[in-house]
């Protein structure tokens, strides 16, 4: 669904001087005190709506949440409406750059984000020491990630948890420091980190981790204040082979193993070995460049979807699923490395120009790498990951855009590590990216969504797009249902083009009703619209059956015939196949209704906004701010 609400994002943090253990686990208050430093890149988008509706809906990563991940946001939720006084339920949507369960922090960020996003949402304006507290009830290194650069969370005295929060430590202004992550495996730990801290409590150790983590505290802050990296790595180092000590020697039997718990497998030891021996605080092998990052939205078409292709304008809205590109430049020439988080891929390519591009991430990198080469000189080896999993469910896609998310954000990303960041260069290059890598098959009208942002009116005129950003009629509620059947475009649209010019007279229909819908965005004219929506989507499924193209599957003449009787105006979107409808309510109580439906039919609707911004891109930083409303 579309909805309002409050949306805020938040970064990892990565303990220096660690807290393992609680003194009171329900209000999640530590043993010791902590001090982590904040990082970018790995972050968490949380995006909360309140609303009269029976259960809380959670969605994490493009699916709903289940188990004992939901029950942990609904107890938070639970703690933030006691704060707010409040009753309703909530719509939480998740965004995740960093994989789950594998050490990296993501319940911190995830909680920030939340505590952040849902306690705007429900009317609070928390400080930050009151809102660091919020945020250890979720998580308790949450506290930290309300806070940029070094940060320290006290453990605190009360029985109430209140002066047990973190706050500002120090800036990483003057320092050049960079956090190197190794990622060993992508499975879950075996032992979450809760389990992990009860059982430290039998430790016979444990006494002694409690007594002397002040000592190391006072070692951090006073390393930190000297900008003496040698010394704070020592500490650091110092605090994680004690607490992993702890692990050893307490009692309980490790998953399948017949012993304790270990926090570090044996994979792990060697690359320890590697980073000791070649200098300790400084680990050299590639020469430093910044990182460039640029992320870019889905999108849903709204109408036009083939009338675009013959001249008539579609209307198409941007989507809060980001694909993320970070490209990092390696000195001299060599090979691209592309990595796809989404396909647990990772391609080696050594590209002349005229080969034949592979499929997935992959191949949408290097079509955009293709397209801008003529206007960037430097073909510098390149290391390129791609994080474009908001846009699938498992391993199936939604049809959101995702390839055309990928290829505007790599192309903004190449272009603004050459200095240019132009829009109107963007989407240019991406539409030769985009040609390059469907085959010459499609419009485009994604490529500007994922540009611009928000919602568009797209025209084609031969290879270039009049793009003319839009606002939707007020009164109305969209929302996108997914059939759970991927479809792929490209052989559709080629048979529309084959088929459609021995349909001449549905072609100008659809054309006539998508030049009226945009028309009626134009004016603001919200019944006008609605019944040009309605048209559209009765003519696309007579399209399907004149030239048996299976535009309309069972599933979305499901999604659409169960938005009609619930009252809404619905469709397919896209080119349809699979993938997703729409639906236009005008009340919430029909919007309610639509999203039951759908789900009684085996519909998922889908938690989105509509993206007010298109690509962005920027140069990476070592160390970030904390939490921050976007």
């Amino acid at each position: 669904m579309l909805a309002a609400g409050t949306t805020a994002r938040a970064n990892v943090n990565v303990a220096l001087v660690k807290y393992w253990g609680k003194r009171d686990p329900e209000l999640n208050l530590p043993a010791t005190g902590s001090i982590s430093l904040t990082l970018e890149g790995l972050s968490v988008e949380a995006r909360v709506a309140f609303g009269e509706h029976a259960t809380d809906r959670i969605e994490i990563d493009g699916g709903p949440a289940r188990g004992e991940e939901a029950a942990r946001v609904t107890h938070f939720l639970d703690v933030l409406r006691r704060e707010a006084g409040r009753h309703e339920r909530a719509d939480v949507v998740t965004r995740s750059t960093v994989p789950r369960g594998i050490g990296l922090a993501s319940s911190a960020a995830a909680f920030a984000a939340l505590a952040l996003a849902g306690s705007r949402a429900a009317g609070l304006r928390l400080e930050p020491p009151a809102l660091s507290a919020l945020a250890r009830r979720g998580s308790g290194s949450a506290a930290r990630s309300i806070f940029g650069g070094f940060v320290e969370w006290r453990r605190g005295e009360r029985t109430d948890g209140r002066d047990s929060v973190a706050s500002s430590l120090a800036t990483t202004d003057g320092w050049d420091i960079r956090v190197v992550i190794a990622v060993t495996t992508s499975a879950p730990k075996a032992v979450s980190s809760r389990a992990g801290m009860t059982r430290a409590l039998s430790s016979p150790l444990y006494p002694a981790w409690v007594a002397s983590v002040e000592a190391d505290l006072e070692e951090a802050r006073a390393a930190i204040r000297a900008h003496d990296l040698e010394a704070l790595g020592l500490v650091a180092e110092h605090s994680a082979l004690k607490m992993h000590a702890i692990g050893l020697a307490a009692r309980g039997r490790g998953p399948g193993r017949g012993g304790p718990p270990r926090h570090s497998g044996r994979r792990t030891h060697p690359h320890l070995r590697t980073g000791w021996r070649s200098g300790g605080s400084r680990v050299s092998g590639r020469d430093a460049h910044p990182t460039v990052v640029a992320c870019a939205p889905g999108k849903i078409f709204l109408t036009g979807e083939y009338a675009v292709l013959a001249g008539a304008p579609a209307l198409v809205a941007a989507v809060d699923r980001q694909a993320e590109v970070r490209i990092a430049r390696r000195s001299g020439p060599g090979p691209l490395v592309v990595a796809s988080l989404a396909e647990d891929e990772r391609r080696v390519v050594d590209d002349d120009g005229r080969g034949e591009l592979p499929g997935g991430d992959a191949g949408a990198v290097l079509a955009a790498r293709r397209a801008v080469g003529p206007r960037v000189a430097a073909r510098d080896a390149l290391d390129i990951t791609v994080d474009s999993r908001t846009f699938l469910v498992g391993s199936r896609k939604l049809g959101l855009g995702r390839s055309a998310a990928t290829l505007a954000a790599t192309v903004a990303g190449l272009l603004s590590a050459a200095g240019r960041s132009e829009n109107a260069e963007q989407l240019e290059v991406a539409l030769v990216a985009h040609a390059l890598f469907q085959g010459g098959e499609g419009s485009g009208a994604d490529i500007a969504a994922a540009v611009h942002g928000g919602v568009v009116e797209v025209v084609r005129r031969d290879t270039r797009l009049a793009v003319t950003p839009r606002i939707l009629p007020t009164g109305l509620e969209l929302l996108v249902g997914w059939t759970g059947e991927p479809a792929s475009t490209v052989p559709l649209l080629r048979r529309f083009s084959a088929a459609a010019r021995e349909r001449p007279v549905l072609l100008r229909d659809l054309s006539l009703t998508a030049e009226r819908a945009a028309a009626a965005v134009a004016a603001g004219d919200r019944v006008t619209f609605l019944d040009a929506v309605d048209r559209s989507g009765s003519l696309l499924e007579q399209l399907g059956r004149e030239i048996e193209l299976p535009i309309v599957t069972p599933a979305l003449a499901r999604l659409v015939s169960v938005a009609r009787r619930a009252g809404a105006v619905a469709k397919p979107s896209g080119a349809g196949g699979g993938d997703c409808g729409i639906a236009f309510a005008t009340s919430a109580a029909q919007a309610a209704a639509v999203r039951t439906a759908w789900e009684a039919e085996g519909i998922l609707p889908l938690s989105l906004a509509i993206a007010p911004a298109g690509v962005r891109a920027w140069v990476d930083a070592p160390a970030s701010q904390g939490a921050s409303l976007g």
